[in-house]
């Protein structure tokens, strides 16, 4: 350990090679955006040598399928001295694109001027298509439910309804306005039906008759109702560590 890190001091070769061994990519470039620094993690991002791209713009990363407009919105946010964060598509050397999760600050001399900008990005193209395959299985899901030719509802222990099909909206226009949900739970629970003890036990239902008298019509509705039980996730930070 050295004199200056004992006394609380950082030297700035121990600045360096925190840099240098940083996991993610950083770039420092000038007030025009040309390479004047890059980290050995950005080499192996970008797959560019370190010595190819020192003196290039940053631009040589740009990929035509990010739109202008989120240039322009960059550009005009660290001009400003603000920090710009936020995704773009770039490319490799090799021509391979992929997304980066990019966070550039501007940094001010003493008299308060741009006189470099600090980049830092990661690639996030996986992340990007988990969630596309999640919002995808979530939208055929859906399709499933409407074709369905029965009332379909998802509740919350709030009972809030959460995911419904097209018959369910069919039955909310009959009733008008009435939540359905509500008043097929209503009329369980005055069946005798302890809805909150099977929900701790994590029991079902099946075929329960259950009638609703619709405003407008001489005859009630009956329907058989089903439930089941799904256990909801704990994505609170406190469960990342429980199975």
């Amino acid at each position: 350990m050295t004199a200056s890190a004992t006394q609380g001091v950082l030297s700035p070769r121990l600045f360096f090679e925190i840099v240098q061994q940083s996991p993610l990519a950083i770039s420092i470039t000038d007030e025009e955006a040309n390479i004047l620094y890059v980290n050995p993690a950005f080499e192996t991002l970008t797959a560019y040598d370190k010595d190819a791209i020192l003196g290039k713009n940053e631009s040589i990363l740009s990929h035509k399928q990010t739109p202008i407009a989120v240039y322009r919105e960059l550009w005009s946010t660290i001009r400003a001295k603000k920090p710009w964060r936020g995704t773009l598509v770039n490319r490799r050397s090799s021509g391979e694109a992929y997304l980066a999760e990019l966070h550039i600050s501007p940094v001010l001399n003493g008299q308060g001027e741009i006189h470099y900008f600090l980049g830092i990005h990661r690639d996030v193209t996986q992340l990007h298509a988990l969630e596309k395959k999640v919002r995808h299985q979530k939208t055929l899901i859906e399709s499933v439910l409407d074709s369905a030719p029965v009332v379909v509802a998802l509740i919350d222990a709030e009972r809030r309804v959460i995911l419904d099909n097209q018959a369910y909206k069919k039955l909310l226009g009959d009733l008008h306005g009435s939540e359905p949900a509500m008043l097929f739970l209503q009329a369980l629970e005055q069946d005798g039906v302890d809805l909150k003890a099977m929900c701790r036990g994590g029991r079902d239902f099946a075929d329960t008759e259950v009638r609703l008298d619709i405003a407008g019509r001489a005859e009630p509705r009956w329907f058989s109702v089903s439930g089941t039980w799904v256990d909801e996730l704990d994505s609170t930070a406190g469960s990342y560590f429980t199975p």
